[in-house]
């Protein structure tokens, strides 16, 4: 288990890069933290960093959005987001998501579906300090 400070969007841009830099095509990353934590800032940097060249912009209402990347065997980014989730069937879209070998998944507020997260996903949980400081703990995929 990692713990990074952030204390500035440029850190949490370098965490990105060092982020995209541990990640491959099928990793998922699990992101939990309050609102206003920056789980999409994070998502958004590392999709970017990824070849995504739309805007990536929270699915909070659709729960899951794919955007196409250009990454060497990374083609695809999945960012989905269970804040809203009210329904199970909504799952079914994020499972074949985990198992596309071309894509990396980011999951927002992961910790409200552990039972279908692969359990070689990499958390991030992402607290906040006081002023704009974050704490970003890491625990490595199993």
């Amino acid at each position: 288990m990692d713990k990074i400070i952030i204390n500035s969007l440029q850190d949490m841009r370098m965490f990105a890069k060092d982020l995209v830099s541990e990640l491959s095509a099928g990793s998922v990353v699990a992101l939990s933290g309050n609102l206003g934590a920056g789980k999409t800032t994070l998502v958004q940097m590392a999709s970017k960093l990824l070849g995504v060249r739309r805007g990536v912009l929270s699915p909070s209402f659709s729960i899951l959005k794919i955007y196409p990347a250009r990454a060497g065997k990374i083609k695809k980014v999945c960012h989905i987001d269970f804040y809203r989730l009210a329904k199970k069937e909504a799952l079914l879209g994020a499972k074949e998501c985990f198992d596309d070998n071309e894509a990396v998944c980011f999951v927002e507020w992961a910790e409200r579906a552990k039972e279908i997260i692969p359990k070689c996903a990499l958390w991030l949980e992402i607290k906040i300090k006081k002023g704009n400081i974050r704490v970003i703990t890491k625990t490595s995929a199993n």
